[in-house]
């Protein structure tokens, strides 16, 4: 989930084209392919692509509804995101190339995209289904050519991303429910490790502020993410390999 708040720091200078080259402005919850050759990003409500370089965006849905959070798959060939067109957000999956996109959630609750397995069988979202007021995130997997959601055990989870290898897992942690720029307190979240399994868990970030969106580099030596820890949100790192 960095990269896509990554990209959305220079969202604004976004100068691809829709409908006679006209600037798109606001373009939302950005996601880049693992190649690095195309960005994915919701814009009027619809799931767009364009090369990382610029140019004509091309869209990927087209409907009324509102789409957003599109997360590219590992290879890059499919495109989970969230919509509300039945409705609640729900979890779907569509070629990156367009096309009949696939519903995977079928809950009243919000199911939010979080991201993928790292071999892509399993889509990630976060879900307002508990029965607590007012209702907190649980994380969930589903299969990306659908079928029964499992929940992760990962209890007190907002967001996760999982290590390329599929050997370590990050996550957001935090008694908070909303997120207010410039808080201090024990609000906030942080960053946690821990083993795909549920244990071995790990703080890694002990700020007052907030410390969110986690994001592995392709190696899985460092652990990007962003932090208030120096006045305003700045993506840093932990080098893993060298736990001192």
């Amino acid at each position: 989930m960095l990269r896509t708040l990554l990209l959305a720091l220079c969202g604004a200078g976004l100068a691809a084209a829709v409908h006679a080259q006209e600037p798109i402005r606001f373009a939302r919850t950005p996601d880049i392919s693992p190649d690095g050759q195309q960005i994915a990003f919701s814009y009027l409500g619809d799931i767009w692509t364009v090369e990382a370089i610029g140019g004509v965006v091309r869209p990927v849905t087209m409907h009324e509804a509102h789409d957003l959070h599109p997360v590219f798959s590992p290879d890059g060939r499919w495109i989970a995101f969230s919509s509300s067109r039945h409705g609640s957000y729900d979890v779907f999956v569509v070629s990156a190339r367009g096309g009949k996109p696939q519903r995977l959630t079928f809950d009243s609750a919000a199911d939010l995209v979080c991201g993928w397995t790292p071999d892509g069988s399993q889509v990630l979202f976060a879900s307002t289904r508990g029965t607590g007021f007012p209702p907190g995130m649980t994380l969930y997997s589903v299969p990306a050519r659908g079928g029964a959601e499992r929940v992760l055990p990962f209890p007190t989870a907002k967001d996760i991303a999982i290590a390329p290898k599929g050997d370590a897992v990050a996550y957001v942690a935090g008694p908070g429910l909303w997120y207010r720029k410039g808080y201090r307190g024990s609000s906030n979240d942080d960053i946690w490790l821990a083993a795909p399994d549920g244990t071995n868990h790990r703080r890694l970030t002990d700020f007052n502020g907030q410390d969110a969106s986690p994001m592995w580099s392709p190696d899985g030596k460092r652990l990007y993410y962003v932090s208030e820890h120096f006045g305003t949100s700045n993506i840093v790192f932990r080098d893993l390999s060298n736990p001192g």
